[in-house]
């Protein structure tokens, strides 16, 4: 009686399971409140509030789409791919995802950010069973090893799905131990992680998420002064472009955000030390 209550149940539960699954993907783009005002808050990449700038993130970008795009001119059965991306906090990585998932998106993509902790080796395989093709993305992978070798598993488990479908992983430095949960298979018959080599797109040479070149950065801070100020419905103050800027993209958003609020600038505009300090002088 006990199991025909449970197969009675059986759709019921799995979807239950679905539900808890879909729960941990994320889309973290938001609005930015003008109430908020001004706040270093305000560059976080979620907001999208600067224009993404350079031509070396563009090619990135638009490498990185063709990448995605192509999975679905592979045959059945090998529509599937694993990336990783790696750089410095605040070189761009979650930006360049983003940018890549907005254009998606316009193409019946679905993209969604993992939250951590959430996915396991029972609710993986739910993620993958949609009808539309799908980018799963996961930040701070090197402390997430067990997640991703969920989806890994789930990954050769649901090969013959019709959709392309890619899993592209985000940190500061290549985990060492990716290289050991993905190796290749020699037995072509085998079903498991090691048979991703032999089917689908699976990259472990990381990609570097390029650094800005020095003459894209009056473009950045133009396009961050432009875009913080009208974020608070603020005229922007008059373009002028300091004699030299940071090389860093993160000192020239904050150089930019002095430049909204009306606060003196550093004498030196290239001097890290002294725009953080003019930063939390003025948060204070």
């Amino acid at each position: 009686s006990q199991l025909a209550t449970i197969l009675t149940n059986q759709a019921t539960l799995l979807n239950r399971e679905r539900v808890l699954a879909w729960r941990h993907v994320r889309w973290p783009v938001r609005p930015y409140q003008s109430d908020w005002g001004l706040q270093p808050l305000m560059l976080r990449p979620e907001y999208r509030l600067v224009d993404y700038i350079g031509q070396a993130h563009a090619q990135t970008r638009d490498e990185l789409l063709h990448w995605l795009r192509h999975l679905g001119d592979r045959p059945v059965g090998s529509r599937f791919g694993l990336r990783l991306y790696i750089g410095p906090g605040g070189a761009g990585k979650t930006r360049l995802l983003l940018e890549v998932a907005k254009i998606l998106q316009a193409e019946s993509w679905f993209v969604g950010f993992l939250a951590p902790g959430g996915i396991t080796a029972e609710n993986a395989s739910f993620l993958l069973d949609g009808d539309a093709p799908l980018l799963l993305v996961l930040d701070y992978a090197g402390t997430r090893a067990a997640e991703v070798e969920a989806l890994l598993e789930a990954l050769a488990a649901a090969r013959d799905h019709p959709h392309p479908y890619a899993l592209v992983l985000l940190d500061r430095s290549e985990p060492d131990w990716l290289r050991r949960v993905v190796q290749p298979g020699s037995d072509p018959g085998f079903s498991g992680r090691t048979e991703l080599h032999l089917r689908g797109d699976i990259e472990l040479a990381a990609h570097t998420v390029p650094r800005l070149r020095p003459q894209d950065l009056p473009a950045l801070y133009r396009a961050s002064v432009r875009g913080l100020a009208a974020a608070v419905d603020k005229t922007p103050p008059a373009d002028r472009l300091p004699s030299s800027l940071p090389r860093r993209p993160l000192y020239v958003l904050l150089l930019a955000l002095l430049t909204v609020a009306g606060e003196p600038l550093p004498t030196d505009t290239t001097d890290e030390a002294d725009i953080l300090a003019r930063v939390w002088a003025w948060l204070l």
